[in-house]
């Protein structure tokens, strides 16, 4: 960091890339691009540290047990990599017609 005249002292970095560097960003997407392999049974969209994952089925049990199942692959990507997922961050959400009556089961993730 630089103040007027005055720079604090280094500090190593055992991994990652300065933030607001130039690089940071390209560097990250590299990074976690093979994520995408581990998503097997649903599709996904995914925009810098975001990933969304949806799918479509027929039955509530059905998306349930693919999605958990897609879930599972990148937390173990995130582990192996010396990356977390926020638990805290993920967010589920059923779209389905008015008329239809479902529970979504709390265990996910």
């Amino acid at each position: 960091m630089r103040k007027d005249e005055d720079f604090s002292d280094p500090l190593d970095m055992g991994i990652g890339a300065p933030q607001g560097s130039s690089l940071s960003g390209i560097l990250f997407a590299a990074y976690i691009n093979d994520i995408l392999k581990f998503l097997t049974r649903c599709k996904c969209v995914n925009y810098a540290d975001d990933l969304v994952i949806y799918y479509s089925a027929a039955t509530v049990e059905e998306v349930q047990k693919n999605l958990q199942e897609d879930i599972n692959n990148p937390q173990m990507w995130a582990k192996d990599n010396g990356m977390i997922i926020s638990c805290s961050k993920t967010k589920c959400m059923l779209l389905k017609p008015s008329n239809l009556k479902c529970e979504i089961s709390s265990g996910m993730m």
